[in-house]
């Protein structure tokens, strides 16, 4: 990939929008373009960080592992996002691992030249840090949602977030990139919840399910449902 595509993908990463021009081309020299087909593991739990993620493109799941050894999803991410920003703390490694769901192309800011912009240019900290704080701000926001939204609202919600905005075509698909297992624990639920709340709104005429497609048939009537589910 070069400077130019590279730079375009980082500046999609909501963390660098607030970089100046001379930041980003700073920013794009050191990113590494990798790649990782689907289901490879793309950094383990506990092993030294060598640096942070930003997706391009695919999806990947980020899990911790239990005790007894069983993951826990802590969230998938999908492209313009990045992940694993906490392994540049103190320690060095990294506190979750990440897997490709599918085919995903990334960039790898390598820790210690990151590292090394951020003491050579303090603006650039200081972006980065409120940049940072944004999105805490931002997971808190969506976590405390969670925990207020009944299961049918947080189902609805992931369903519209996926359909275009109002006034478009009366029906749409939406072609599922992971696993139900993996999209109940990111909607914070069992997968039999889940697969039983898309059965309801099958059965009533609001969805048809075909494999790992999804077709909405009439996305103004699930707003209805939404707003009647928070009301």
């Amino acid at each position: 990939m070069n400077k130019t595509a590279t730079l375009f993908s980082l500046t999609r990463a909501a963390m660098f929008r607030e970089l100046s021009a001379s930041q980003e081309v700073d920013l794009a020299g050191i990113a590494v373009a990798c790649s990782f087909g689907r289901g490879e593991i793309i950094v383990r739990q506990g092993t030294p960080s060598i640096g942070f993620y930003v997706i391009d493109s695919g999806e990947v799941s980020v899990h911790r592992l239990s005790r007894d050894g069983t993951e826990r999803v802590i969230r998938v991410f999908h492209s313009g996002e990045s992940f694993a920003e906490a392994s540049l703390l103190p320690g060095g490694v990294y506190p979750a691992s990440a897997r490709a769901m599918v085919d995903s192309r990334l960039h790898l800011i390598p820790k210690k030249p990151f590292l090394e912009l951020l003491k050579r240019d303090a603006d650039f900290g200081l972006r980065m840090i409120v940049a940072l704080s944004m999105r805490s701000h931002a997971l808190v926001a969506s976590i405390e949602s969670l925990r207020g939204e009944n299961v049918q609202a947080r189902i609805l919600r992931w369903l519209l977030s996926r359909c275009p905005a109002a006034g478009s075509p009366v029906s749409y698909t939406i072609h599922l990139t992971v696993t139900k297992v993996l999209l109940a624990a990111e909607l914070g639920m069992r997968q039999e919840t889940l697969s039983r709340h898309l059965a309801n709104l099958r059965k009533s005429g609001d969805l048809t399910i075909r494999g790992r497609e999804i077709v909405v048939l009439n996305p103004g009537r699930l707003r209805v449902l939404l707003s009647e589910s928070v009301s």
